[in-house]
């Protein structure tokens, strides 16, 4: 079973010029709105949703879907597909000490009794090789998938009052702001893959 993802490409015509909308991770770099397709929603609808809790942008409508593509996960990667409690061994009656939610990446062990073992690790920040929370147990083997579906789209924006804000989302602070097309916006990996691939398309 695949897992749902959507990565949204917003933009909006300011002093002349098209920008498009870069969002700021207080960890991990430049980057745009993206996110899970929730059970039971489109693609599309999950687009507009993860748009407007990541920017808090309400006047978003959807221009086109840019690309659909499956994702290419590396080799003892998977993505959990169901929010699961981790074990401390693979033993669904032994200490279930964490949940690991849905759309998580996580970096895959062995398998034993119906249960893979799994390395879940956050980084201090960017480039960092500190290692700032880190979560290792056990989950059902149908907890996990590698096989994920992303459909990129284009957004626009008819509206905004800030050129520069934050918005609390997802446990962080995100700065967002209006950068132009035509500029290098640095992004990180794998969005500046993904940037690169459909900017013509946001510039038409």
């Amino acid at each position: 079973m695949s897992l749902g993802k959507v990565t949204c490409f917003i933009t909006r015509s300011l002093d002349g010029r098209k920008h498009f909308l870069l969002l700021k991770h207080p960890y991990a770099g430049n980057q745009v709105p993206a996110g899970t397709v929730e059970k039971g929603e489109s693609f599309v609808a999950a687009a507009l949703r993860e748009a407007r809790e990541e920017t808090g942008l309400a006047a978003l409508n959807v221009v086109a879907e840019l690309l659909s593509e499956r994702e290419k996960l590396p080799p003892n990667t998977a993505v959990i597909q169901k929010t699961s409690t981790v074990y401390s061994r693979p033993d669904a009656g032994s200490f279930d000490w964490v949940t690991i939610r849905r759309g998580i990446r996580v970096d895959t062990r062995e398998t034993e009794n119906g249960f893979v073992q799994i390395d879940y690790v956050e980084k201090e920040s960017l480039g960092s090789d500190r290692i700032s929370f880190q979560i290792t147990g056990w989950i059902p083997q149908d907890a996990l998938t590698t096989a994920v579906e992303r459909k990129h789209y284009h957004l626009s924006c008819a509206a905004s009052n800030e050129l520069v804000w934050e918005v609390f989302s997802d446990n962080h602070k995100f700065v967002l702001m209006w950068h132009p097309l035509t500029e290098d916006p640095q992004l990180q990996e794998p969005f500046a893959e993904w940037f690169d691939s459909i900017k013509e398309h946001l510039i038409d």
